[in-house]
């Protein structure tokens, strides 16, 4: 039976670039077709992941070699038009974009081609969109470049993330949002109304392919202060779900729907609903987990799947301040969609206001804000 998804691998030892090279060179041959003619002359736009100004071995954005090695292989398939490489980071880095391109490899990495630039997503302003098809978002306000985009290619960095467990292909594309609308996404206690944010946002204008850097991916609390771990993997796919589904079993889950977000967006039909729907290509499917991998401290994969929107507030991480590494720089408060934060002058958070979303642990540039389970999690874990 021909099934419906395709998703390549191809192993890579390090991000050399020849071997980067060779593997997506690899991995694309197998998606057939994985861009149009139509679409050589067209502007394209490589959509990274640049969550923060941090080095590439931090493993918490797109390696610069991933880039650097897509641009060849676009090239060598004869795409003739610019090049764009960017993200949206958060606000808070906005007006840091230098430093943030500069330390992410991204400027390098755009050096080796003469019509390609590496920027913010901010650049070109925004659009409004009003969708009433959407669960949540029913106005959304996402970057003019990337909604008007041509052709899209969505290069993700597999990361654990404290909130949602995993951040892959569908999650990359929160990163076309202004902040507002980041923050309205964020303003619920209930996980299932992040998730659908997230989706609303994909669906606005979902990417052409998806490739995933997954050579070196975060483990542990992430999506920014978890720890690099080898896996050894480059991963493309037209769709972003079947991607993000085959991301969660590299991860070591034995269903991708017990993730809140992959089971939301399978529900709303933007991909497969199971590993039945997708061809592995490149790597046998029983090789594919990276043996021991450390999940994010979310309980919520503990509880059965129905449960877990309903009891998300009790058993949500919450962040607790690390009074030592603080630096009061005041970038929780300023972050928060619920203005539960207030520097006193350390960080003070307002228990009755905040709806543990996390966004103070991921943009913590020290990792003082971390995050703390409760002791119905703890008693969840035994």
């Amino acid at each position: 039976m021909t099934k419906k998804y395709k998703v390549a691998l191809r192993r890579a030892s390090s991000y050399e670039l020849d071997e980067v090279y060779e593997a997506l060179n690899f991995t694309l041959d197998a998606i057939e077709e994985w861009i149009p003619s139509r679409f050589l002359f067209e502007k394209l736009l490589l959509k990274v992941n640049l969550l923060a100004p941090k080095r590439p071995e931090l493993a918490v954005t797109t390696h610069p070699s991933i880039v650097q090695a897509l641009i060849k292989v676009a090239r060598k398939k004869g795409h003739l038009g610019e090049i764009a490489v960017a993200d949206l980071p958060g606000h808070l880095y906005a007006d840091r974009k230098e430093e943030l391109l500069r330390l992410t490899g991204m400027t390098g990495a755009v050096e080796i081609d003469d019509n390609a630039t590496a920027t913010i997503l901010s650049d070109g302003g925004f659009v409004v969109l009003r969708r009433d098809e959407n669960v949540v978002l029913k106005e959304l306000t996402v970057s003019k470049r990337y909604f008007e985009a041509p052709f899209v290619i969505n290069i993700a960095k597999l990361k654990t993330h404290a909130e949602t467990e995993i951040t892959a292909c569908v999650k990359n594309c929160f990163g076309i949002a202004d902040t507002s609308t980041r923050k309205r996404a964020h303003f619920s206690l209930s996980i299932n109304q992040l998730c659908n944010a997230i989706v609303d946002l994909y669906l606005a204008r979902p990417p052409e392919l998806n490739v995933l850097d997954a050579i070196y991916a975060m483990e542990g609390n992430g999506p920014t202060h978890g720890h690099p771990r080898f896996v050894g993997l480059i991963m493309a796919s037209k769709n972003a779900l079947a991607l993000d589904f085959v991301a969660a079993k590299v991860m070591g889950y034995k269903n991708p729907l017990n993730i809140p977000l992959l089971n939301i967006a399978a529900k709303r039909g933007i991909g497969p609903s199971s590993f039945d729907e997708i061809e592995i290509i490149g790597v046998e499917p029983d090789e594919i987990e990276a043996k021991g991998f450390i999940k994010s401290s979310s309980s919520l994969r503990l509880l059965p799947t129905w449960l877990r929107g309903w009891t998300h507030r009790w058993v949500a991480l919450s962040p607790r301040l690390r009074e030592e590494k603080c630096v009061k720089c005041g970038i929780c408060a300023d972050v928060c969609p619920r203005k539960a934060i207030r520097m006193d002058p350390l960080p003070r958070i307002n228990r009755a206001m905040c709806v543990k979303c996390l966004c103070c642990h991921e943009m913590c540039p020290t990792g003082a804000m971390e995050v703390h389970e409760n002791m119905l999690m703890k008693f969840l874990r035994m």
